[in-house]
């Protein structure tokens, strides 16, 4: 017997559907605000050109969603925000992330070339790529 039979079902009918993406026109609703729509409205209705969607906690310092924003903000007809800027804007949240990968892969590299059961040339390819990773710490410890 099913515990929850009406999300069973919608699990179901949900992964029958289509995920590819439709077309989205921008049409001119009442009062002028815009109305969305799968289908044109009229023969004014030209196909929106919608941003693809990024990756979470992409290193690229928010750029991408900037522009996803900037590009919604288009489409909806009103002005973009302004990105606020202070003088240390720090690291971004992929930045984040990224040092304290750096960091745990630098305390296990640590410990590897210290490791004398290993052969030499390994443990040498080794503390060549904590030079690397300790170069990277660094240059985001600096952005900080």
């Amino acid at each position: 017997m099913l515990r929850y039979p009406t999300i069973t079902i919608l699990l179901v009918l949900s992964s029958l559907t289509p995920v590819g993406a439709d077309t989205l026109y921008r049409c001119q609703g009442a009062d002028g605000i815009p109305l969305f729509a799968n289908r044109p409205c009229d023969d004014h209705s030209e196909p929106l050109d919608l941003p693809e969607i990024g990756v979470i906690g992409s290193d690229d310092g928010g750029a991408e969603l900037q522009r996803r924003v900037n590009a919604m903000a288009r489409i909806a007809g009103i002005e973009p925000p302004k990105r606020k800027r202070g003088k240390n804007t720090g690291l971004s949240f992929g930045e984040r992330m990224t040092l304290r990968q750096l960091e745990i892969r630098r305390d296990g590299l640590r410990r590897d070339v210290g490791n004398q059961a290993l052969a030499s040339p390994y443990r040498k390819s080794l503390a060549d790529e904590l030079a690397l990773v300790e170069r990277r710490i660094r240059e985001l410890e600096k952005r900080r």
